[in-house]
Order: structure tokens, then sequence, then C-alpha cells
């Protein structure tokens, strides 16, 4: 089987432009890390592409694939129609394939009893308002034009649908039949043609997805899915498909719609990434100088008004100790804090055996808990989760990214648990010091101890403050 992926930027700077993302550099290593992640159980990866994409994920990222097919430069599309080079790239296909978009990550091999069936989508999902409502704004336009056999099924109270985070099969000749009548649809309504009041029409989901749902249950043909639970279409939650943090123990991962906008989702893929290959990690932030002060010629210390008025002086004072800090010491921290996933996804005797450590240039600001009304402002805006009942300092270490440091608000819980790690120690020794923190009383409710426990470790996990 074929194994391809598509990439159309219509002209537009994959390193000025999210698609999607939080940020163009959080895009590029979705991309290398779907590419990887195919590239490591299967030999053979095939790209179709235009110039800029070629650009960038080859010539300056040198992502593995092994065919890279450009010939989207000059197709006319309107931008917002970015579903359409996927059918595109389906219809040119001459042998069985699958295709894996850029946001999708697999953990293990495809199973057999997909890559031989005729037809694979990833889940079927359950239609709610919310593709309803995109249906509805094709309806309300007087002038589309929708084959009979469509709109029956489109006008019906829950429209069913394939996610077609990965798509393909052996029936050639059907799934020829179901880009054809994308195609056609397209042109009887002109969606390509900006002159024509249907182009501000944007309804990916409906020709791409419910189209094939319904053409595949006119013909009757039966579609082998991976995940075989049906899902509503705005049912996909971070933790059942975005969370990062468990990548060595889910099959896959498929990060959708507007869960490419969560920071956290963002980060814990960059670390996934830095985890797998930190080569490819440092090649694309690298890509963005601009983006993280430490990676440029003029590193200097922020002037920010925003900043706390004492708070900038212990930024200034840690900047001045971290200016001579090299990008590949720093990087070197980072690869170890990419390493938590190995806790968090480890039996309970393999992690009463881990070994934390805190980060080496750990350095903690502690918040005065009589500070005025105007620095508890400035506080929350700086931390949106920030609550001077809970949170009395901040952690800060240096780092490669963004502004060159990590700041993390820290509850006495996190407190404790650094305070335990003046020395390396196992997970068993840190539960034990820190139930030792509670009175007599409360080391009876041992199960709501171990709960604030882990997620503390988790946090600071994340922030790599703490590493394995």
């Amino acid at each position: 089987m074929k194994f391809i992926q598509t990439i159309w930027t219509g002209k537009r700077s994959l390193l000025e432009t999210p698609f999607g993302w939080a940020h163009p550099e959080f895009h590029l290593i979705s991309w290398a890390l779907s590419c990887l992640s195919l590239k490591k159980y299967y030999d053979s990866l095939t790209l179709y592409t235009d110039s800029e994409g070629c650009y960038i994920l080859i010539d300056k990222l040198k992502l593995p694939y092994d065919n890279v097919i450009v010939q989207y430069d000059n197709f006319p599309c309107l931008r917002q129609n970015w579903a359409y080079f996927k059918i595109m790239t389906y219809s040119l296909q001459r042998e069985p394939f699958l295709h894996i978009d850029s946001d999708f990550y697999l953990k293990q091999r495809f199973p057999d009893r997909l890559l031989t069936s005729k037809l694979i989508a990833q889940n079927k999902e359950h239609g709610t308002s919310y593709y309803k409502d995109m249906i509805e704004v094709l309806f309300n336009c007087d002038s589309i034009k929708i084959p009979d056999y469509l709109k029956m099924e489109l006008k019906s109270e829950s429209v069913h649908s394939f996610n077609m985070g990965i798509f393909g099969g052996h029936d050639l000749d059907f799934i020829h039949h179901y880009c054809n009548e994308v195609f056609k649809f397209f042109n009887d309504n002109h969606l390509n043609d900006k002159t024509n009041p249907n182009s501000s029409i944007s309804c990916n989901v409906v020709f791409e997805q419910i189209f094939f749902a319904i053409i595949a249950k006119k013909a009757r043909q039966h579609v082998e899915t991976l995940f075989k639970q049906n899902m509503q279409d705005n049912g996909y939650m971070v933790e059942d498909f975005c969370n990062l943090s468990y990548y060595k123990n889910k099959s896959f991962f498929h990060i959708i719609g507007g869960h490419k906008k969560n920071k956290l989702v963002c980060e814990s893929l960059g670390k996934a990434l830095l985890e797998m290959n930190p080569e490819y990690y440092e090649n694309i932030i690298r890509l963005f100088p601009k983006q993280h002060r430490r990676l440029t010629y003029l590193f200097s210390i922020p002037n920010n008004p925003q900043y706390l008025p004492t708070y900038q002086d212990f930024i200034s004072q840690q900047e001045i100790l971290w200016k001579d800090l090299t990008s590949d010491y720093l990087l070197e921290q980072e690869k170890k804090a990419s390493h938590y996933t190995y806790f968090l996804n480890a039996d309970k005797q393999t992690q009463l055996q881990t070994i934390f450590s805190r980060h080496p240039l750990l350095s903690i600001y502690s918040i005065s808990p009589n500070c005025s009304q105007e620095i508890r402002q400035l506080l929350v805006k700086r931390f949106p989760h920030f609550s001077p009942n809970f949170f009395s300092d901040i952690a800060l270490i240096p780092a490669l990214r963004e502004n060159g440091l990590i700041e993390a608000a820290i509850d006495d819980a996190a407190y404790n648990i650094l305070a335990i790690l003046n020395t390396p120690k196992t997970f068993g020794e840190i539960e034990k010091e820190f139930t030792n923190t509670f009175s007599v009383k409360l080391r009876m409710q041992s199960k709501k101890i171990n709960v604030c426990l882990r997620r503390a470790i988790s946090y600071l996990l994340f922030y790599g403050i703490i590493t394995v």
C-alpha cells in the first residue's frame, strides 16, 4: 500500500502563516512528528506539495520523504477550500493508498484489517447541530446546486460523516467516483471562482467527510475504520486524541480543529518531537530566531512594563547569570525534560523507582502575601490561572525558546516537592517525605495526598522544572 501526505500553501509562507495552529512553528513541528512517526513503521512515504512546501519541508528541514511531487503551484483554488487538495491527491492515485493528515501521529503499525480494506477512514461520526449548522449555510444559498440524493441525506436530523484524518483503500474506482462527485459540486457552483458569490462559502467538512459518508451509504459500501467507536462531530476531547504527554501509551494521536490553538497541546507536541528526534526539533526552532531571543545575536534583557517592578529586577539578575549559557547546553536540558512521558506512562512499580532532579539552574521568586491589588492584577494578567490563595511563588528556568526563560506559578505542593528535591530522589522517597508534610490527621487521606502529589509532579515535569 502507498502512504501519502499533502500540503498546499496557496503561495503563503510556512514561516509566517500558522495554518490553524497557535504559531507557524507548531505547524512545522506537527509535520515533522507526523512524517517521522510514519517512517518509523513504513519504508516509503510520498509527499504531494507546491514549491513553498517543498522548500521548507524538504530543502530546509530535510524530512525523510521518499518521493516528492511538486504539482500544486498554479492550481486555481481559493485558500479556504483546503480540503480540495486532499481530494485532488486522492483522485491521482492508481494503486491502493492511505492518505495521512499532517496532524495525525502514529505510535504503532496500522492493523492488517485496515490496510487490506476496500475503503478506510479514521472513525465514523455522529452528526449534531455542530455539523448541521455548516450544512444550513449551503441551504441558505438559493443558487447552490446539490444533487438530490445528497440533498435528501443532508436534510436528515442527524447527518453522519467519517473523520478523514486517514483515508484511502483498495477500491480505487469508488474513490475516484467520490472525488468526481466533489469536483462536479465545485464546478457546478463555481466555488473556486472568486467572482462568484458562492465562493465565500467554506464547507470543507461537508464536501470532504459528509459527502463521502452519503456516497458510500448510497453505494452500500463498507468503510473500515481505525477507531471503532463512533464519535460526535464535536466530541473530540484533548484527553482522547490530543494529549501527547501520553505519547508512548496510545496507538495514534490526531490534533483536531481548535485543539491546534491550545498552548499546552502545542507545547506537548514539541516535547514529543524533541524526545523522538532532537535534530529536527532544533532545525525547526532555528527557523524562527525572532520568536526565540536566545537564537538571535541581539539577546538582551526585556524591558516590559507588565512585569512586577521587583520581579523585573529578579528576572534581570537571572538573565545576567544565564547570559553565557550556550544553545547546546539549553537544548540538552530540554532533551532531559522531554523524557517526562517515561514517568507518566510507566507502571506503578517503575514509577516508584523513577529518580527525579530539579533543573540545575532553577530559581524561585516568592510573592509577598501582602502585595498590593495592583500587583495582584499584574500577576493575574501574566499568569491567567494565578490566584494568591493558591500560588505563592514563581519558578524560573532558562530556556532555548521564546523569551529565553520559562515561568510557572507554583503552589505549596509544588514548592514542597522542590524543597524535597534538594538532592535527586526516587518517586517513592518523594511520596514518603511529601506525605510527612501533612498533619497526622490529614495523612489518613492518603488517596487525596497521592492525587495532589501526582498533579504537582506532572505540572513541574511539563514545564521542565524537574526532570526524570
